[in-house]
């Protein structure tokens, strides 16, 4: 039965119009691509190519976006509206 996880996905663009992309669960699973369309399908194969490897990222895990800088009081209401997310016990992860 397949299942699904959501994994993050880095998306970097480069002063060239290309995307470097990477997943920081699974080290092995990043590529420059010329379009983000592109780099998202490579992804894809990616961690179905480690997933059918039986490379699996941790089990439990935390995604926190941090803002560095500056912060307005505009700011300051978004960053307490924000939460972290933790990955449920038992990982899931649909191939498409």
């Amino acid at each position: 039965m397949n299942t699904l996880q959501n994994l993050p996905i880095v998306l970097q663009h480069q002063d060239d119009g290309s995307v470097l992309a990477h997943c920081p669960l699974l080290p092995e699973c990043n590529c420059k691509a010329p379009t983000r369309a592109q780099a998202l399908r490579t992804m894809q194969q990616l961690v179905r190519h480690a997933h059918a490897n039986h490379v699996l990222p941790p089990i439990k895990y935390e995604v926190i976006h941090l803002a560095v800088g500056s912060v307005t009081e505009d700011g300051q209401r978004l960053a307490k509206r924000m939460q972290r997310r933790v990955a449920p016990e038992r990982p899931r992860i649909e191939l498409l």
